[in-house]
C-alpha cells in the first residue's frame, strides 16, 4: 500500500478501480492517486572511477577527488534518470538544492516544429510498454 498526502493508504486494487472509471472526474482522481506516490530523490554531487586497488586502501581521512568545481551544478535524480540540475545551498543549517534547470521528460510525447507527429525517444532511453 502507498500512503497519500492525507495519510490514507492506497491499494493496487483501488488504483485499478479508479483507472476504470470513465469521465473527467475519473481522470482527476487517477492523477490524484499518482501524485500521492513518494519517489526517492538522489542528489549526485560528483562521481569518479577508481581502481579496485585504490578502493581497498580507503580509510578514515582518505580524500576522493571528484574533479569538479564547487560552482558546478549538481544532478537531481529520480531513479536512474537526471530530472534537474541545481546548486547546493544551506537552509536552516541543512543542505538544500536550488533548482537551476529542469530536464525535459524523454517519455513525454513531443511534437516537432513542423507538427508532423511525436518524436521518438532517444535510443538510450528505456522503452516503456503498456
Amino acid at each position: 500500500m502507498t500512503p497519500t498526502p492525507d495519510g490514507a493508504d492506497v491499494t493496487p486494487e483501488a488504483v485499478v478501480a479508479q483507472a476504470e472509471q470513465p469521465g473527467p472526474e475519473a481522470a482527476s482522481g487517477r492523477i490524484g492517486v499518482i501524485l500521492g506516490i513518494d519517489l526517492p530523490v538522489v542528489v549526485r554531487f560528483g562521481r569518479t572511477e577508481l581502481p579496485i586497488r585504490t578502493l581497498t586502501r580507503l580509510g578514515p581521512g582518505s580524500v576522493i577527488e571528484l574533479r569538479r568545481s564547487p560552482d558546478d551544478p549538481v544532478d537531481v535524480l529520480v531513479g536512474d534518470r537526471v530530472v534537474a540540475r541545481g546548486e547546493v545551498v544551506i537552509v536552516g543549517g541543512n543542505y538544500g538544492i536550488r533548482i537551476l534547470e529542469v530536464i525535459s521528460n524523454p517519455f513525454r510525447e513531443r511534437r516537432s516544429a513542423r507538427g508532423s507527429g511525436p518524436v521518438a525517444p532517444s535510443p538510450s532511453a528505456p522503452v516503456m510498454e503498456a
